[in-house]
């Protein structure tokens, strides 16, 4: 019980983390705001990692994995009652180096810490206004970013914020169940893709028959998923869901990208511009002192003109509407960097590295 005993100490001392790599045969690798470092000083053993694959995934986890698709699994555990781990255990083939090497030699275990409860929206870094115009427009909602920049826990904490104020019927469909949601004044249900419903999509049409006053996707990842999606929105519902890409302008891209193949392919692009509310792109940013992680951010609020953008596929317009659109909740990424540069929160190198737009940001920057 090696990992699991590393997991715990970790989870209790003051170290912040995000993620943790394990691999038979390595040190367990940390990553902290300052990067990835090594952590224990003993290697991983074969019997470490098999234990550890009998916890999270079952006894079952060899079938499971040589059953999927991607030769990967997505799984969440919660430890200790101290936290919640997001694994993802990978097949990518035995080390040359080792003689007679083990199924388990070539299995990769990436973990993510989650905690058992949802932070409340307040603390997350986002600002207020956002939490407002979530339940003030109706319809779909999109928050992107890297893998592992925050995106399911700005999701959690939004319905947690509606479970805790309001009456509702809250149906989440996810790969694997993050968060785990408790009922408060709203009623839950928590659907796994490969537990519950087969995918996402079958998932989400199952919802719309249950009467749902909100919906959350994990992911948006097929044209079939996106055209349900615009069925939902179009319907009344308010609709989360999340994306990976680099920002909002992208997001916006990918989304109609989905819909670029339906039939007929224009109609499906004026429903998103119609239902769509914002988009929210984030990333974590280590601080000054490389100690903590702080929210970087953009938000793209859909006014009449980013509807008309979206209706013309005109996207490279989309970022001086986003500047123009401050007044009703928009927020460009610069505008985000220069506060926590201001606040000495981040360093310029961060910041640059963070933005995409540097040269604009190092003109306002200095100006």
């Amino acid at each position: 019980m090696l990992i699991q005993k590393i997991l715990s100490d970790l989870i209790a001392s003051k170290v912040v983390f995000t993620d943790v790599y394990v691999r038979a045969h390595e040190l367990l690798m940390v990553r902290t705001p300052a990067g990835w470092s090594k952590y224990n000083q003993t290697p991983i053993s074969v019997g470490d990692v098999t234990s550890f694959l009998e916890i999270v995934a079952g006894t079952n986890w060899r079938e499971k994995l040589e059953a999927s698709p991607t030769n990967s699994l997505d799984v969440a555990k919660t430890i200790g009652g101290s936290a919640r781990l997001r694994c993802n255990i990978a097949s990518s083939g035995a080390s040359e180096e080792l003689v007679n090497p083990s199924y388990v030699d070539a299995i990769a275990i990436s973990i993510r810490k989650l905690s058992l409860v949802p932070p409340e929206f307040k603390d997350l870094g986002l600002p207020e206004r956002l939490l407002r115009d979530i339940y003030s427009r109706k319809g779909l909602w999109i928050v992107t970013g890297p893998t592992g920049n925050g995106k399911s826990t700005t999701l959690a904490s939004v319905l947690q914020h509606i479970n805790a104020t309001q009456s509702k019927h809250i149906v989440t469909i996810e790969q694997p169940i993050e968060y785990i949601l408790r009922p408060n004044k709203s009623i839950i249900s928590q659907k796994e893709v490969g537990q519950h419903v087969p995918s996402f999509n079958a998932g989400l049409i199952a919802a719309m028959r249950q009467r749902p006053d909100v919906i959350l996707i994990g992911e948006v990842r097929d044209q079939d998923t996106m055209e349900t999606l615009l069925q939902a929105g179009e319907s009344g519902h308010l609709v989360l869901a999340s994306l990976h890409t680099k920002n909002a302008i992208d997001a916006i891209t990918k989304l109609t990208g989905f819909l670029q193949g339906s039939s007929p392919g224009g109609n499906k692009i004026n429903t998103l511009a119609s239902i769509l509310c914002g988009v929210v792109a984030q990333s974590l940013l280590p601080s000054v002192d490389g100690k903590e992680l702080v929210l970087g951010y953009e938000i793209l609020i859909n006014t009449p003109e980013i509807q008309q953008i979206i209706r013309k596929e005109e996207y490279q317009k989309l970022g001086n509407a986003m500047a123009a659109g401050r007044t009703q909740g928009s927020l460009p990424l610069n505008d985000r960097l220069k506060e926590l540069l201001r606040s000495r929160r981040i360093t310029e190198a961060t910041a640059e590295a963070a933005a995409y737009d540097v040269d604009t940001l190092k003109k306002e920057r200095f100006a």
